[in-house]
């Protein structure tokens, strides 16, 4: 499943299974390879090493330092 959050709420949601084919695929924050280039800024991108909750990206868009 792929959300998207703005502002620490559900905007969108899809499911998915396409999967990088060596399982480390590189992550693009802004960038689209096609004539869809990102028009705008990016503020405060963050990584995680696991899948956060809505609680916790919620908390996150409240200023929260976020989990460990």
């Amino acid at each position: 499943m792929l959300r998207l959050f703005v502002n620490g709420a559900e905007d969108a949601a899809t499911t998915t299974t396409v999967v990088p084919a060596d399982g480390i695929g590189r992550v693009r924050i802004g960038r689209d390879l096609g004539i869809n280039g990102f028009q705008g800024q990016i503020d405060e991108a963050r990584v995680f090493n696991r899948a956060l909750d809505a609680g916790e990206i919620a908390g996150l868009a409240r200023g929260g330092a976020g989990p460990p």
